[in-house]
C-alpha cells in the first residue's frame, strides 16, 4: 500500500487537528480498463457447513471487473466499519502498522467503482477465483483483483467462514474465526490441513455457481476459461480445486477489448 494522510472528520463535517490519522492508498490498477467492484453472498444449499452444525456452508465473494467510468462515480470500500478494527488488530506484527487507529482499514482509498454498470466491448472475459490466506480476508486481495480487472478479468475473491478473520453478511452478522472441533489445549497441528478440504469445495461451488446461467455477468464471460489462485493456504486451496474440479481450465490471455 501507498501510505498518505487524511483529516478525520468530526460529526458535524469539520476537521479535527488532533484526529488526524495515516491513510493508506492502494496501488492503481496497469491495465486499460477502468474497473467495477460489487459483493454477494453465495449459499450452496446442497453442503453442510461443518464449523456451523445446522446451517447450509455460505461465502461472501466480492468481484471485480471492466468496468465503464463514469464522472463522478463512487469508489467502493475496502473494509466497512464494522470489520475495520478485526482487520487493524491483524495488520499489529506487520512492519510499520503497529498502533494504528482501529478506524484506518475502513479509510483504505481503493479503485474499483461500486457497483459500476459492466465495459460494453467486455465479452469473452475468463474466470479467476482468489483465496486469501489463512486468518486473512477478502479485501486483502484488492490490489491483485483490480490488476487484473482491468486487464480483462472477471474476479471474485472468497472470504471463508471460520479460518478467515471474520466475516461479515449482509444481514449484518459477523462469523469470527473459529478452530476446528477436536484440537487439544495446547495443540498446534496443522490448521491449515484442517481447512483446505472446505476450502477446495468452497472454491469448486464458486466455480459452478459464477459460472453458470443466470448469474448477473454471465455475458461478459467465457465459461471454458477459469482459473483460481491464492496467498498460503488459498494457495494450497487453489491447487487442491483444480485438481478436484476440471472446470478449471484457464488457459492464455484475456482477450484485447478496445478502449472507450
Amino acid at each position: 500500500m501507498v501510505r498518505t494522510s487524511h483529516i478525520a472528520r468530526d460529526t458535524d463535517g469539520t476537521a479535527s487537528a488532533r484526529r488526524t490519522v495515516p491513510g493508506l492508498e492502494l496501488p492503481p490498477p496497469t491495465g486499460p480498463h477502468a474497473v467495477g467492484v460489487r459483493t454477494t453472498h453465495l449459499v450452496d444449499d446442497g453442503r453442510a457447513d461443518p464449523f456451523r452444525p445446522g446451517r447450509s456452508r455460505e461465502l461472501m465473494a466480492q468481484f471485480w471487473y471492466p468496468a465503464r467510468a463514469e464522472a463522478g462515480a463512487a469508489p467502493g470500500r475496502y473494509v466497512s466499519d464494522t470489520m475495520s478494527p478485526l482487520v487493524v488488530d491483524g495488520w499489529e506484527e506487520e512492519p510499520g502498522c503497529s498502533g494504528l487507529p482501529r478506524d484506518t482499514a475502513a479509510g483504505v482509498l481503493v479503485h474499483g467503482i461500486a457497483d459500476a454498470p459492466p465495459a460494453p466491448e467486455a465479452r469473452g472475459c475468463p474466470l479467476i477465483l482468489l483465496s486469501p490466506g489463512h486468518g486473512r480476508y477478502r479485501a486483502d486481495l484488492t490490489a491483485l483483483g483490480e490488476d487484473l480487472a482491468s486487464r480483462g478479468f472477471l474476479v471474485a475473491a472468497l472470504v471463508h467462514p471460520a479460518d478467515a478473520i471474520a466475516v461479515e453478511f449482509p444481514d449484518g452478522r459477523i462469523v469470527p474465526y473459529r478452530e476446528p472441533d477436536g484440537l487439544a489445549d495446547g495443540d498446534t497441528g496443522d490448521l491449515s490441513g484442517r481447512y483446505l478440504d472446505v476450502r477446495a469445495a468452497d472454491l469448486g461451488f464458486a466455480r459452478a455457481r459464477l459460472t453458470a446461467p443466470g448469474f448477473w455477468w454471465h455475458a461478459l464471460l467465457d465459461p471454458s476459461r477459469a482459473g483460481v489462485a491464492g496467498h498460503s493456504l488459498g494457495g494450497a486451496a487453489a491447487a487442491e480445486a483444480m485438481r478436484l474440479d476440471p472446470g478449471f481450465t484457464a488457459r492464455g490471455e484475456p482477450r484485447r477489448h478496445p478502449v472507450r
